[in-house]
């Protein structure tokens, strides 16, 4: 449960950063794949990191966010791995 939390919490925090170093000001409340779509829009090499359908979102409603399978708890966390290394691939971090 904390890796996927924590995996969701820097996939989030990781697109809002770019969002906002790019000028864009994230809404409360958007999902993981709304800010990805954002990002695409900037920079089409975005769509390298796959995070479709990742259905996770910026709220403290714990259903929304709950990690309740392995498989679920992997993803997380190789989507943030993927992206974390996208980002410094393309030298924004």
């Amino acid at each position: 449960y904390l890796v996927c939390k924590n995996a969701q919490f820097a996939i989030e925090n990781y697109l809002k950063g770019y969002l906002l170093k790019n000028g864009v000001e994230p809404k409360d409340n958007e999902t993981i794949d709304s800010l990805y779509k954002k990002c695409k829009k900037i920079n089409s090499r975005f769509e390298n990191v796959d995070l479709l359908d990742f259905n996770c979102k910026s709220s403290n409603d714990l259903e929304s966010k709950f990690c309740n399978s392995v498989s679920k708890v992997n993803k997380c966390f190789d989507a943030a791995d993927e992206l974390d290394t996208f980002l410094r691939r393309e030298k924004i971090i």
